[in-house]
């Protein structure tokens, strides 16, 4: 199995345990509750943005990483697998001795510590039969996810040694 199908099983399956860990399901449905129009361009509205590190994973990981991919191994010895590597593989980019990451919003913002987990919140702006944007509408959306990000972080943060941060593309 070639690196970048690996790349992204593992990272689906990271996605899925850190979405777990976080209740970003439970953030989803308290944008959805808004009555906000939200178009996600996949089926989240939150997705994950860490990239897995696999040169990271022992030989014998990677064996067990290889047999999930090729679907030899059940349930449990999946999830002991991701909650038993998530921390090392997904954290970011250290080895350079930078212990940050830039992680661009749509403020330009978005330098974050390197061991940060990060999720975008995937929404389009719908246009309009002019073409136009409804610029009140992205005003209300922006102000929601500002006191949800804002309130969401600091629970989120204050349990974990690994900060999570929401951005908004």
């Amino acid at each position: 199995m070639n690196e970048m199908s690996l790349r992204s099983i593992y990272k689906a399956l990271a996605e899925q345990y850190l979405r777990e860990q976080y209740s970003i399901e439970r953030l989803e449905d308290r944008f959805a509750q808004s009555g906000l129009p939200f178009h996600p361009q996949k089926e989240h509205l939150f997705v994950l943005v860490n990239e897995p590190h696999l040169e990271r994973l022992k030989d014998q990981e990677k064996a067990i990483l290889e047999q999930i991919a090729r679907e030899e191994t059940d349930a449990g010895t999946c999830a002991e697998f991701v909650i038993n590597t998530c921390d090392k593989v997904m954290a970011g980019d250290l080895r350079n001795g930078v212990n940050y990451e830039f992680f661009p919003d749509v403020h330009e913002r978005g330098l974050l510590p390197g061991n940060s987990i990060v999720f975008y919140m995937d929404d389009c702006i719908k246009m309009d039969e002019k073409g136009g944007r409804n610029w009140e509408v992205e005003e209300r959306k922006e102000k929601l996810f500002q006191n949800v990000k804002s309130q969401f972080e600091q629970i989120a943060n204050e349990k974990c040694e690994r900060k999570v941060y929401l951005l908004r593309i």
